[in-house]
């Protein structure tokens, strides 16, 4: 894939960056726990530049189950506290993906929290109202984040909207994907 995407650079170059990465796979909340408890050592160690986490929202969503909400949200912010304190502590970018749902509601508030979403699918069209898509996880992960940005797909453009920031306004960037790589309109 590397090949693909980046057909410029050799062989040894790539694998000079593949070795840079470090992953783990993670089946369960408790794993990912250990894991982050442990992540410090290792961002000292190898003098890690970046740490992603994807997805925090697929083991909780798996293993809470709605009668749990409360336990759900205490995981996620022990695992928001930890991720903010090493990129806070060691200055690098935590990057956490999250699952996005559709929420309908007929009379939205304004400024509502969500994005707003054009329903593509056949069931989201069969709803009355107006739908927008929110993060999967609820407010207390919402308000662990400082930075959320939010990338779409329509069948014309991609969109990247800044949803959330401390040092930017809402902003939409529309954008292609090209051989070349991203383009901007111009």
């Amino acid at each position: 894939m590397s090949q693909v995407l980046f057909p410029n650079l050799s062989v040894e170059r790539r694998h000079k960056i593949a070795e840079r990465c470090i992953v783990y796979t993670v089946q369960s909340t408790a794993e990912l726990s250990q894991t982050l408890s442990q992540l410090q050592e290792v961002i000292i160690e190898k003098n890690v530049k970046l740490v992603v986490v994807d997805s925090v929202a697929s083991l909780v969503r798996h293993e809470f189950n709605s009668a749990a909400l409360a336990s759900r949200q205490d995981e996620l912010i022990k695992e928001a506290q930890t991720l903010k304190y090493l990129g806070e502590n060691f200055n690098i970018p935590i990057l956490v993906t999250n699952q996005v749902t559709t929420k309908y509601q007929s009379n939205l508030p304004a400024p509502h929290k969500g994005v707003p979403h054009q329903p593509t699918a056949e069931r989201d069209s069969m709803r009355d109202g107006v739908a927008y898509l929110t993060a999967a996880l609820g407010p207390a992960w919402s308000h662990c984040v400082n930075t959320r940005v939010v990338l779409e797909q329509t069948p014309e453009t991609r969109l990247l909207t800044i949803a959330k920031s401390p040092v930017a306004p809402v902003t939409q960037i529309h954008f292609e994907i090209t051989a070349g790589g991203k383009k901007l309109p111009s």
